[in-house]
């Protein structure tokens, strides 16, 4: 508390110090002191005056000091756990008395770090993420605004990554195994991730429409055109580019001609084509629309056609019930009328 002199209608204004409260008629002000130098500046002013008071002061000292400082810093590849881009830390009880509000200044390396200290006496644990080259020790400077400093030499201490807690994930990743592992040693984690190569599997597909494959043990209908599919079970999953592939033919048709089968195909794009009729076969690359010439068996009634594209196979069997029946009833009526014609003649 300080008192002023008597000044009718005086404003009190602080220089330093700062103001907590006022009582205008006793001429009293209490201060609480910031930035000063053992005394307390106050100006005041009134209609008539205005001039600068100084009143010394005396405050006790700050108090500061850290008990059982350690700095700690990580394996490499170590990082402190929400402060990445540190791999140390200093860990210490703060321990201060302080008549007054001030900030203590803490130069670690290049670390400067600022804490509010209050009136009182503390004792507070305190964490200070570092990220320090490997040296055999650290300087510590605590330094207050009351021209209060202090220095502590502090060993560093190195942890072994050997006793860190590992946890480990295996991904498999089409032909890639992914190993993910978090490692917890005291304050420090490390995260990794490595990748190799393992066996090659077959992940481009082409398949017939309609067909059913079996992926990793999952059934798939193949539909046309290209589909890209994920297969996933457990810790792996894998990718399939399938082109889904139909059938070149479009039209196919028999019918007799004398003494021939006449085939008649229509075929979507080139293909390798392979027609066997009992004893008979043909085979051939046909484009479009094609006709093929087949010498007709009557005893036959079966025909396979089989179309390749690449290493895709599509196989039609064809009975020839209907077609050959139509043979030997031509072949009946012209017997007739050879039979017909020849006793014109009298021979039978």
């Amino acid at each position: 508390m300080i008192s002023y002199p008597l000044l009718s209608r005086i404003k009190v204004t602080p220089i330093n110090g700062r103001i907590t409260s006022l009582d205008l008629e006793k001429c009293q002000v209490h201060i609480d002191p910031v930035n000063f130098d053992n005394k307390i500046k106050l100006k005041l002013d009134s209609n008539f005056y205005s001039f600068d008071i100084e009143f010394p002061v005396n405050v006790e000292k700050v108090s500061v000091s850290l008990v059982r400082p350690t700095i700690v810093m990580g394996p490499d590849g170590f990082k402190i756990l929400k402060a990445p881009r540190s791999n140390s830390y200093m860990k210490a009880n703060l321990k201060y008395i302080s008549s007054i509000e001030t900030k203590l200044k803490i130069q670690i390396g290049n670390l400067e770090k600022d804490i509010q200290l209050e009136k009182g006496k503390f004792n507070e644990k305190i964490i200070i993420p570092l990220n320090l080259d490997k040296l055999d020790h650290e300087v510590v400077k605590l330094c207050t605004d009351k021209n209060f400093c202090k220095e502590y030499v502090i060993p560093i201490k190195v942890l072994d990554s050997t006793g860190a807690e590992i946890n480990k994930k295996i991904k498999i990743r089409n032909s890639f195994v992914e190993i993910e592992e978090d490692r917890k040693l005291d304050l420090f984690e490390q995260h990794q991730i490595t990748a190799r190569s393992i066996s090659v599997y077959k992940s481009i597909l082409r398949a017939r429409v309609g067909d059913i494959l079996n992926l990793d043990g999952k059934e798939i209908k193949v539909e046309p055109g290209l589909r890209r599919i994920f297969i996933s079970q457990e810790n792996e999953t894998r990718e399939f580019l399938i082109e889904g592939v139909e059938t070149p033919l479009l039209d196919f048709s028999a019918k007799i001609e004398g003494n021939d089968l006449v085939l008649s195909t229509k075929l979507s794009r080139k293909a390798g084509m392979e027609i066997i009729y009992c004893s008979d076969d043909w085979r051939d690359l046909v484009e479009g629309n094609a006709a093929i010439k087949l010498n007709l068996l009557p005893e036959c009634s079966n025909l396979i056609v089989s179309l390749y594209d690449g290493d895709l196979i599509w196989r039609y069997n064809y009975n020839l019930d209907l077609t050959v029946s139509s043979f030997i009833k031509t072949a009946y009526l012209n017997s007739i009328k050879i039979k017909q014609h020849l006793e014109t003649f009298g021979i039978l």
